[in-house]
C-alpha cells in the first residue's frame, strides 16, 4: 500500500498485518485496506514487467543510447529473454532538462526486479560515461539586465 509491498503475515477483525521488503511490519487497520486498492503481485503469475528510466541530454543520440540501455538489459542473468516478453526501451518526456527514456523489462518476480532495475541502471551508467551519452544536470542561464539605478542616475 502507498508504493510499499510485502507479505501479508495476519489479517485479524480489525486489522492486517504486512511484511515489507525491508523487514517491517505494517500494522494496517482492515477499514482502510477497504478503501485503497491492492495490486497482488503473486496470485497466479510471479512474473514482474519492469521500468527503468534513464534522462540523457537533447544533444546525445537517442538510438545510441537505446542500444547500450538495450544490451545492458539482454545480458543480465535475471532478464527473461522469451519471444513475447523482449525488453524495449521508449521515449517518455521531452522534459526540460532531458529526453527520458523508459526501458521495460520481464523477470522472474518483483524481489529480483528491483535487485536487476539497480543493476542494469549501475551498467548503463558507466557504459553512458564511456561512449559518449550524457546524463545532464539541470541548469539555469542567468541574464543579468543592466543596472536600472545607474541608468537613471546617468
Amino acid at each position: 500500500m502507498e508504493k510499499e509491498y510485502g507479505t501479508i503475515e495476519d489479517i485479524t477483525l480489525r486489522h492486517t498485518v504486512i511484511r515489507t521488503w525491508q523487514n517491517k511490519r505494517q500494522i494496517i487497520p482492515n477499514s482502510r485496506i477497504s478503501e485503497e486498492t491492492i495490486i497482488n503481485w503473486t496470485i497466479g503469475d510471479l512474473t514482474v514487467l519492469w521500468a527503468v528510466d534513464f534522462g540523457i541530454s537533447y544533444d546525445s543520440d537517442i538510438d545510441l543510447a537505446r542500444s547500450i540501455i538495450l544490451d545492458e538489459i539482454n545480458k543480465h542473468p535475471d532478464v527473461m529473454h522469451e519471444q513475447d516478453r523482449e525488453a524495449k526501451v521508449r521515449v517518455t518526456e521531452l522534459g526540460d532538462f532531458a529526453v527520458n527514456l523508459r526501458a521495460l523489462f520481464w523477470v522472474s518476480d518483483r524481489p529480483t526486479a528491483w535487485r536487476t532495475g539497480t543493476e542494469i541502471r549501475e551498467s548503463v551508467k558507466k557504459r553512458f560515461d564511456g561512449g559518449g551519452v550524457e546524463i545532464p544536470f539541470p541548469y539555469r542561464t542567468v541574464v543579468f539586465k543592466k543596472d536600472m539605478k545607474a541608468e537613471r542616475a546617468g
